[in-house]
């Protein structure tokens, strides 16, 4: 049976032991593309079995790869710009953050291809502990937290871990 949570900004994915890895992939992947991350349902935790989370950390790096970022008129665009000028030196703080207490597996750059504008790469970060800034603060960008878990039971647990007050609101 699927669920689906409104658990605040910081809302949590769960991809248990029967679940199809590429199929969680690509769930996770396109799910922080929805209207350029400005979505307060957006699912920017992802929680994984210890056994599973090094193969889906490869296969969300995959699909984040394929992600078309672009301009909002051209209809190949799957990511379009951050909503405003401060997002995107919000979201380099947080990748910076994300590099000294997780894996920065891919993303957190301005594309290569479009050198002006509010635009930023799908971001993973793997191995990364549910009580860090990364985990628990609303990012408002394309980035997603990957986080191991023990079994059902720990899924659960750090999914409803109340995150910490954010200093941005939806």
């Amino acid at each position: 049976m699927r669920v689906t949570l409104e658990l605040g900004g910081k809302s949590a994915a769960i991809a248990r032991d029967d679940f199809l890895l590429e199929e969680a992939a690509a769930i996770l992947a396109r799910t922080i593309t929805v209207m350029s991350t400005q979505v307060c349902a957006m699912l920017s935790r992802g929680i994984v079995p210890r056994s599973r989370h090094d193969r889906l950390a490869e296969l969300i790096a995959a699909e984040m790869q394929r992600v078309v970022i672009g301009h909002s008129d051209d209809p190949a665009t799957e990511l379009g710009p951050l909503a405003m000028k401060r997002q995107p030196e919000r979201l380099e703080s947080y990748v910076e953050e994300g590099r000294s207490s997780a894996e920065l597996v891919t993303g957190g750059n301005r594309p290569a291809h479009l050198n002006r504008g509010f635009f930023r790469e799908p971001t993973l970060f793997a191995n990364v502990n549910n009580r860090s800034r990364i985990a628990q603060e609303e990012i408002f960008g394309p980035a997603l937290s990957l986080i191991r878990c023990e079994d059902e039971d720990d899924a659960l647990r750090i999914a409803m871990r109340a995150p910490m007050a954010s200093t941005a609101r939806c």
